[in-house]
């Protein structure tokens, strides 16, 4: 609420509420040992590419001063709703601090960098798996009865002061910030670890190294035909659902088509047995008379199931042939 009396343009007013919304509290009372239901929705959308200043080991390698920030919509029971933006590198820390402040607690883990998978795969489908992965992370965490009620987990989807901008890289996390606004961090806060930051240091130039990576390599020439590759894209996959649908509408003909098959011989020799019967058991020749005309009757309906069987293997042939075309 702060931040948007502030003018933020990442939280939205609702003015017919001034209530804060109800969001999980380090001290609200555990009152069952089950997972408490979900009182507000997390989306993870709308994922921008920034640039920030090329500083430190970023300035070595040429264009991999960028990276993408996330729209974290937060909507609680009453109705409010905040919007902040975080990058990974927010996840990251938020995950790191969840871990070192719930010791002993199974504490759901959060999405992988995917360093190598960000090379391979298009820089757009990249990125919207990464907005999946990170919403499934936060639901997550909002479903566990104890990390939920963390001030960490609060104020990271609450508090704005990690929004990114252009003019320079956003800084970490830090809940200790609450109150100041984006423009008032200049340069990033990075959290006393001790001995890990060392290796930090590693994981940062392994991401840089990376981006340079990304960032030297030719643009495809298929770029701007995007949006047409991607509405062929949608009408296959439309088409393919269609195809599935109907192959197991055929299939399921068919099963029917051999299940009725399968009562007819059966019903054929039930009255052949009949037919015996009323033979080895007639006494008269109007007894006799009906033995033959039901044996007739059992004789027709083994045709018919006979011929069913035919028409049922001609019916699982072309079913086949139109599944390889």
């Amino acid at each position: 609420r702060a931040a948007a009396a502030n003018g933020d343009p990442f939280v939205e007013e609702n003015g017919e509420d001034e209530s804060p919304p109800i969001l999980p509290t380090p001290d609200s009372p555990v009152v069952s040992r089950e997972p408490s239901p979900l009182s507000y929705q997390i989306t993870v959308t709308d994922p921008k590419k920034h640039d920030e200043a090329a500083t430190g080991a970023a300035g070595v390698i040429p264009g991999s001063g960028s990276y993408f920030s996330y729209l974290v919509t937060t909507r609680a029971a009453d109705g409010s709703e905040f919007r902040v933006r975080r990058r990974f590198r927010d996840v990251v820390t938020l995950a790191d601090r969840l871990a070192a402040t719930h010791r002993g607690l199974f504490v759901p883990a959060r999405p992988d960098k995917s360093i190598v998978e960000g090379q391979v795969m298009q820089r757009h489908e990249f990125v919207n798996q990464r907005c999946v992965a990170v919403q499934r992370y936060l639901c997550r965490i909002a479903a566990h009865p104890t990390v939920s009620r963390s001030d960490d987990f609060h104020t990271f989807l609450t508090d704005p002061s990690g929004i990114p901008t252009s003019e320079g890289e956003s800084p970490r996390f830090n809940p200790a910030i609450t109150a100041a606004s984006p423009t008032a961090v200049t340069t990033p806060t990075t959290p006393t670890k001790g001995g890990r930051d060392f290796f930090g240091m590693f994981k940062d130039l392994k991401q840089t190294v990376a981006n340079g990576l990304m960032a030297v390599r030719p643009p495809p020439v298929e770029e701007e035909t995007d949006a047409k590759f991607l509405f062929h894209k949608a009408k296959l996959e439309q088409l393919e659902q269609q195809l599935a649908a109907t192959s197991q509408q055929a299939e399921a003909f068919a099963k029917a088509h051999e299940d009725f098959r399968t009562t007819t011989a059966h019903l054929g020799m039930t009255f052949v047995k009949l037919a015996k019967f009323e033979k080895d058991q007639s006494t008269c020749s109007s007894h006799r008379t009906r033995a033959v005309n039901i044996n007739n009757f059992a004789n027709a309906v083994v045709k018919v199931s006979r011929s069913q069987t035919k028409l049922d293997a001609e019916i699982v042939k072309h079913l086949v042939c139109g599944k390889l075309e």
